[in-house]
């Protein structure tokens, strides 16, 4: 049951309208929502009805903003980085979603409310993060996020419906790998190795096992097993220098424990004693790196993967532990 009536007020010595709709929600409380025209309070209490028939009708006063349940959705997430099993997130996981919700906080959708969000809203937002530059694989990813944000919400009772559960970016297409554009060719790999230098075991060990750069820096050469060639990935070093022990592989290849060892690969890490490793003593210690030169690590937790090649005229720089993001 609801009734629209107009509402007059003095402000600033002037006459104002408005034209005011009072209604229960489905809780039975009384509401009051105005608007400027009788046509806009119509329309919306019809529609207000029917969300409040299928029980789906959140008031202004309940509800929050876009913005704010971006920030609500990620205050959880960065709660269960110190969590164990399905529910942990990594650390690189929210930096990510943080960076999601910058992205949002900058949009047109930022500052309404969840009960006023519309469907044609949350479609231009897909517009609107295109036209900023952003590519198309991260706006699908923070619609993915907006989605998720909105539904915890709901699960709070801040919002009755997720009206963005719809949208749909549209089908990804996945292309074809390209060899020189997505991974070096031979000729590009040959001469990154030509100029690798003291970097070296470095190249050689990303190139040939696809480790991430994370994890060739939480490498030691208790992790190297020649006996059965292969490398165990059980710790990696993140971008907080952070040493995480590593109980399970990322992603759905939780399999990914174990890389085989390549013949090339065995043969340049078996050269402990060689110039490009260290030549001390405690060059295989099992908790010494495989990467380090006059007992300085070339890779350590500390720091982040150095620059591997600087003739960039000659040889193509933009892969090696970059094609791995740790």
């Amino acid at each position: 049951m609801s009734s629209i009536f107009k509402v007059r007020w003095t402000s600033g010595g002037k006459e104002k309208i408005a034209w005011a709709v009072d209604y229960f929600d489905q809780d039975r409380v009384k509401r009051r929502r105005t608007f400027k025209t009788q046509r806009e309070a119509k329309e919306w209490d019809v529609a207000a009805q029917s969300e409040i028939k299928a029980g789906k009708h959140t008031p202004d006063s309940k509800s929050i903003t876009v913005i704010e349940a971006m920030r609500l959705w990620l205050d959880r997430c960065r709660l269960r980085i110190d969590l164990d099993g399905d529910e942990k997130l990594e650390w690189a996981t929210v930096q990510q979603y943080d960076s999601h919700v910058r992205h949002i906080a900058k949009s047109s959708i930022a500052a309404i409310k969840l009960s006023r969000l519309a469907m044609p809203m949350v479609e231009a937002l897909k517009d609107e993060l295109l036209d900023k530059g952003v590519s198309s694989a991260t706006a699908r990813k923070i619609l993915t996020s907006l989605k998720i944000a909105i539904t915890e919400a709901q699960r709070r009772g801040l919002v009755s419906q997720n009206v963005a559960v719809d949208v749909r970016y549209g089908k990804r297409k996945r292309r074809p790998i390209v060899e020189g554009e997505d991974l070096p060719s031979k000729a590009e790999l040959q001469a990154i190795l030509a100029h690798a230098g003291q970097w070296y075991p470095l190249v050689v060990t990303a190139a040939f096992t696809g480790m991430r750069s994370s994890e060739l820096r939480g490498l030691r050469w208790g992790d190297v097993d020649f006996d059965v060639k292969t490398v165990h990935v059980r710790r990696r070093a993140d971008a907080r220098r952070t040493l995480v022990i590593r109980n399970r592989a990322p992603g759905p290849a939780r399999s990914r424990l174990s890389i085989w060892l390549q013949t090339r690969f065995e043969r340049i890490a078996s050269r402990a004693s060689g110039p490009e490793l260290m030549t001390t003593s405690s060059a295989t210690e099992p908790g010494g790196s495989p990467f380090t030169i006059r007992s300085r690590p070339m890779v350590s937790s500390r720091y982040r993967s150095p620059p591997v090649l600087t003739r960039r005229s000659t040889v193509c720089t933009r892969y090696v532990t970059s094609m791995h993001p740790g």
